[in-house]
């Protein structure tokens, strides 16, 4: 589906690094900015395969110099479909694919389960909003000047 697979979730992980590109620009003002969780819609898994994988890396062993010495963040998929166990597996699977089975010493679900919390998020359905839904989308982007859509952000 899409780019959930293990070339599409390449993207994200070049989006994490794009991320602690600037994270670095901003802490070189203040040191000790950082951020203790990273919020996103998942739908196929890519999204939070990449971004689960990309700040994995980039807190890792070879740390991003913004990484240095501070706790990754705790990564939350909101699925917008599906259940949390099905998205462990789809990750872990696109992981197997991009070669992590290879690189760790546990269970690549195992590994993904410790890496990123999935969360129920998928309301009455994929696509399918309620009027509260609806609602607090609308209000959201009154009080925020941010939009969010009704398929993806707005279930997040």
């Amino acid at each position: 589906v899409g780019g959930s697979n293990a070339l599409g979730t390449w993207g994200y992980i070049s989006a994490v690094e794009e991320l602690m590109h600037q994270l670095e620009t901003i802490q070189s003002d203040d040191s000790d900015f950082n951020f203790g969780h990273v919020v996103f819609a998942t739908g196929s898994g890519g999204t939070a395969a990449g971004i689960a994988l990309g700040l994995s890396l980039a807190h890792g062993a070879d740390a991003h110099p913004a990484a240095e010495g501070k706790e990754a963040p705790t990564c939350h998929g909101i699925g917008v479909c599906d259940s949390p166990d099905y998205f462990y597996t789809t990750i872990a699977s696109i992981a197997d694919a991009m070669g992590l089975k290879k690189m760790i010493h546990s269970s690549t679900e195992d590994f993904i389960r410790s890496i990123i919390k999935v969360h129920h998020g998928k309301g009455r359905g994929y696509a399918v909003s309620s009027d509260e839904e609806l609602r607090f989308i609308s209000q959201f982007a009154v009080d925020t000047g941010i939009c969010l859509d009704p398929v993806y952000s707005g279930k997040a």
